[in-house]
């Protein structure tokens, strides 16, 4: 299981520690509740970590995420997936229109397993990946080899579908296809947050490793909410 896992096996695996991202961690790893409240809608983001994710401008909601309901219905719909034996791809594709909440939505996702103390990957627009464990925050470095880099989490993955790893990929800008190391192994649960755009996850899509949601338009009542 990853609790055995130790920071200097991460570090072998051309991982370094990431004193920004370790920030974030510290802020979110088994949040409170006045930080994260579903009964509020919202989560809060430091405002020192705004700028950590690529293309989505929390500045503008003075970080505050809204909660959509419709992000609480596709996550519980990803969890069940995620524990369940009987699903066979290996991920899911969320899309939908553009500006429906989609990296947003990874976010929450990200925030939502760090809440639990779940080790978790997060993919950002520019490739990098974040790892994010008991161990602390960690990222790859350039030209990291993923095949490498994965390894140490494939091995002290469990045997079960729900001990798979979460990875949030947020292809909101010009990221392209996710790499195979993390959508064609059972160690992993890849959620893709991608515009409607069939070039972006289309390999995966058609080696059957993915189902494909769509998210729904935001409603009036959200807006007025918003």
């Amino acid at each position: 299981m990853m609790d055995n896992i130790t920071q200097q096996d991460i570090l072998s695996h051309q991982w370094v520690p990431s004193p920004m991202w370790f920030s974030f961690w510290t802020s979110m790893w088994g949040i409170h509740a006045d930080q994260f409240s579903v009964s509020k809608h919202y989560i809060q983001i430091n405002e020192e970590h705004w700028n950590l994710f690529d293309g989505i401008d929390l500045r503008s909601t003075a970080g505050r995420i809204l909660i959509r309901d419709e992000y609480l219905y596709q996550y519980t719909r990803l969890c069940n997936l995620h524990g369940s034996a009987d699903f066979l791809p290996h991920g899911v594709v969320l899309t939908g229109s553009p500006g429906v909440g989609k990296s947003f939505f990874a976010v929450f996702g990200l925030a939502s397993q760090l809440r639990d103390r779940k080790t978790t990957l997060f993919v950002l627009a520019d490739g990098t990946v974040v790892l994010f464990c008991e161990a602390g925050a960690f990222i790859t470095q350039k030209q990291s080899s993923t095949s490498i880099t994965m390894a140490p989490l494939i091995r002290y993955r469990g045997d079960t579908p729900a001990a798979r790893f979460w990875v949030f990929i947020d292809a909101s800008q010009d990221f392209q296809e996710p790499p195979d190391d993390l959508t064609n192994t059972n160690a992993f649960f890849p959620v893709q947050c991608v515009p409607p755009e069939y070039s972006r996850y289309k390999k995966w899509i058609v080696d059957g490793r993915a189902a494909v949601w769509i998210m729904q338009p935001w409603r009036m009542q959200e807006f007025a909410e918003g």
